[in-house]
């Protein structure tokens, strides 16, 4: 039987202290077809994954971009501590390594189908049928020779289709309520092509190709679907040859990975749309219908990756080893998160005119409009005019493997790294505006030049027998940093107009130039287009505002599009235009790239034939991990409380206009006498929390810096793997025939704990601090943290 939909990640979970998430934990690009794997207290962000040496992982979010059949893989390794220098890249947390199945001298190959539907599904309890469910998997894999000792091929394809049951209830408004299955398919194809000119030379190109087509369950309904799509095209060519004293690898590969999030109408689901016929998102009460507010996105890689790795053995004791890598990194796409016409209503407001089962009847609270865009950086990159990010990441290393005794090796390594483009654009514009709250704040920051990475091991067979090993290492890593992390500081950085500028009712309705968006006359008293001002169309029946709203949807976008020479630096950033309201946060230009320093002391036995166990101990040490959000200005701070403004407020509330109270003679006994007279008072009813009351330390409405907490993982791991042939398993046996030949096992496990600053579940992403004063006081087990994982796997060869 395979894997459970066949993830080949899903190889990793047979390690001590990994779990395994589906990829839409991380981000919504990743839902359904990626997976997640989280090493050693990591989210899963930071584990990179490599295909036979090139990189394939997501430069944008974390996790990978390339999938491929199970049926492909020939090995798969999982570093999770003490990195190999050759291929562990930037993580702190894990390294996954991919070697691809090759054609040999003799033709084979497998083919498989597997079909599972609601037949074998149990009924959920309390429901009168099993709900809708079916599964197909098939696929192949052939290889053989073109040449015999020559020319040799792999070919193999996989597709997954799954039916999965959604249904839509709202119990304010049950006339939307419906059902119906929505759809998950992948696709897997991997070709591979080997040629050996000479005992001593292999050469090798490799196809890889994925594609996947969703609708999510749990980012969407049937009522406003969310669509995911990716496909990526991973091309590798290898050369390898060995000499009586070297060894050489080289490896160039290309990918390219695609991604597009949509919203489009399920069959017997249409959307809500105005007069002028645009579809808009209507939100009253538990009712969500129209198109979802994660769309439209498209998000887009292309690696350009040279590796070289050699050896060679020096002065008989030493084995050395190095290599340098090159991978030009483009980025590109947008998050409309501006989204698509947005319609709320006011459930609460009492008897409506007209059905109470009819949303469109009941009061606007506000609407949202914006450009029909998302753009974050004004680079040009992958046929778009804006979005993109260019970054070329070097690195080179080296390690000598010393054999100080017959018994006894050392491990010493170094690895450099450098970007060019780690964080914003270095031409991005600075922000002045933070420079008043410490010298170069304001700055682009920038990668440091002396990222070296140490590595100190050994390996002691302590008895000289081969069977046991005690070994321990030390690493210094870095933490790669996800585009993600840096767009918003960049987008703030720029000249206001290519973003996802949300445009509310209740504030003016303006354009990029910050001149009003006028529609002309409105069939509504109180407002005024001339200044933007569309707020008198708050209160009014929804039903009769969709023409009016339509209209200024229509222009806020044609306002958008009409954006000519566009120059970033010209005009005022869109930190200074939101007064520092803007997405995510700045990154300072004092900001250290985050690192972790590992210890590991363990060892390894062999416990009799074909079976090892290991047992390790683990510590890694986070700095700058996790990457946290800090709001430098402060307001709402009770060190900035101004008393004055305070009491104020509270006079202006308890005696408006009485003689002989205000702000300077407010005293408890007036408090009192309005307490009495008026007991449903509550605190908020004196308008506290207020930025006169606590206006922070300057004129800024808000200032956030990124900057980094501690984390602390730490366990015992044991793993155990073997195989138990028939001289291990008598029990099974009956005269001269076995009925368990054998029985292959792998057992992980993995006694811990993971804490960090704030106790976030993903720390190689932005997250909000929970002491914005002292945000390192608040620190302790994490949403990760697990004290145990366990893991068994097994497999049995029965008769037959």
């Amino acid at each position: 039987m395979p894997l459970n939909e066949r993830n080949f990640l899903d190889l990793a979970v047979l390690q001590p202290s990994v779990t395994l998430v589906d990829g839409g934990n991380i981000d919504p690009t990743k839902e359904n077809a990626f997976r997640a794997v989280r090493v050693n207290g990591g989210s899963g962000t930071g584990t990179r994954v490599q295909i036979e040496g090139i990189d394939v992982t997501d430069e944008t979010v974390g996790t990978t971009v390339a999938n491929l059949s199970t049926d492909a893989v020939q090995e798969f390794n999982l570093q999770r501590s003490s990195f190999d220098l050759s291929t562990s890249g930037l993580t702190t947390s894990g390294a996954i390594s991919i070697a691809t199945r090759y054609g040999g001298n003799k033709f084979s190959g497998s083919g498989f189908f597997f079909k599972q539907d609601k037949k074998f599904d149990a009924r959920p309890a309390f429901e009168a049928r099993k709900p809708e469910f079916n599964r197909d998997q098939e696929g192949y894999r052939f290889q053989g020779p073109f040449i015999n000792n020559k020319l040799f091929f792999f070919s193999n394809f996989e597709r997954f289709n799954q039916k999965d049951f959604s249904s839509y209830v709202s119990a304010n408004f049950p006339g939307f309520n419906g059902s119906s299955t929505v759809p998950i398919k992948a696709r897997y194809a991997l070709n591979r092509l080997d040629w050996t000119p000479r005992d001593n030379v292999k050469i090798f190109y490799l196809h890889n190709f994925n594609d996947d087509d969703s609708t999510s369950r749990s980012l969407g309904t049937v009522r406003s679907p969310f669509q995911n799509v990716d496909w990526t095209n991973t091309h590798i060519v290898g050369l390898d040859f060995v000499s009586s004293k070297f060894t050489h690898s080289f490896r160039f590969g290309y990918v390219n990975f695609n991604n597009r999030i949509e919203s489009r109408e399920l069959s017997g689901f249409t959307f809500l749309k105005t007069p002028q016929g645009i579809p808009y998102l209507l939100e009253v009460g538990d009712l969500a219908v129209g198109p979802n507010n994660l769309a439209p996105q498209q998000t887009y890689q292309d690696n350009y990756q040279f590796k070289y790795d050699g050896s060679t053995a020096l002065f008989s004791k030493h084995t050395l080893k190095y290599g340098a890598d090159i991978n030009r990194i483009i980025l590109g796409g947008f998050a409309n998160f501006a989204g698509p016409l947005t319609v709320i209503g006011d459930f609460n407001a009492g008897p409506v005119s007209g059905s109470a089962t009819d949303p469109l009847n009941y009061p606007l609270i506000d609407a949202s409009t914006g450009p029909n865009a998302g753009f974050f950086t004004a680079r040009p990159a992958h046929n778009l005019p804006f979005g993109g990010k260019y970054n070329t990441r070097f690195s080179f290393y080296v390690n000598d493997q010393w054999r100080v005794l017959p018994n006894l090796t050392f491990n010493l390594g170094l690895r450099y790294n450098y970007e060019t483009n780690y964080f914003a654009d270095r031409n991005a514009p600075r922000l002045p505006q933070l420079d008043q709250f410490g010298p170069r704040l304001g700055d682009v920051a920038k990668f440091p030049k002396n990222a070296f990475s140490p590595q100190l091991g050994f390996a002691w067979d302590v008895f000289k027998d081969g069977k046991t090993s005690v070994r321990g290492g030390f690493y210094l890593a870095y933490e790669g940093y996800i585009f993600n992390n840096s767009l918003f500081d960049e987008f703030a950085r720029i000249t206001t107009g290519i973003g996802p500028t949300v445009l509310f009712l209740s504030s003016p309705i303006v354009g990029p130039n910050g001149n009003p968006i006028n529609i002309g006359t409105v069939p509504f008293p109180g407002c005024n287009p001339a200044a933007g001002d569309y707020s008198c169309l708050i209160g009014q029946p929804i039903r009769s505002l969709l023409d009016t709203l339509g209209r200024i949807h229509t222009a806020v976008q044609a306002a958008y599009s009409n954006i000519q020479n566009y120059d970033p630096r010209r005009g005022p950033s869109e930190f200074a235009n939101t007064n520092g309201v803007t997405f995510g946060g700045q990154i300072p230009g004092d900001y250290r790239i985050p690192y972790s320093i590992q210890f590991n002391i363990g060892f390894q036995r062999k416990i009799f034939k074909n079976n090892v166990i290991s047992v390790d101990y683990i510590h890694q040490r986070g700095i700058g991990l996790p990457i946290l959000l800090v709001d430098i200005e402060n307001r709402r701070d009770a060190r900035f409380f101004n008393e004055t403004a305070a009491r104020t407020r509270v006079a202006n509330v308890v005696c408006p206009g009485q003689t002989g109270c205000n702000a300077n003679t407010l005293n408890p006994t007036f408090v009192q006498n309005y307490l009495n007279n008026n007991p449903g008072t509550r605190i908020t009813t004196f308008g506290l929390a207020s930025d006169s009351v606590f206006p922070g330390r300057s004129s800024l409405t808000r200032a956030r810096l990124l900057t980094g907490g501690f984390s602390t993982y730490r366990a015992l791991q044991v793993y155990m793997i073997g195989n138990l042939g028939k001289e291990n398993l008598g029990i099974f046996q009956f005269g001269d025939t076995s009925l368990i030949k054998n029985v292959s096992y792998t057992v992980g496990y993995a006694l811990g704990s993971n804490k960090s600053t704030g106790g976030g579940d993903r720390p190689e992403f932005i997250a909000n601090v929970t002491n914005n004063r002292r945000f390192n006081d608040d620190y302790g087990p994490n949403g990760l943290d697990r004290k145990h994982i366990l893991t068994i796997s097994a497999s049995f060869d029965l008769i037959g």
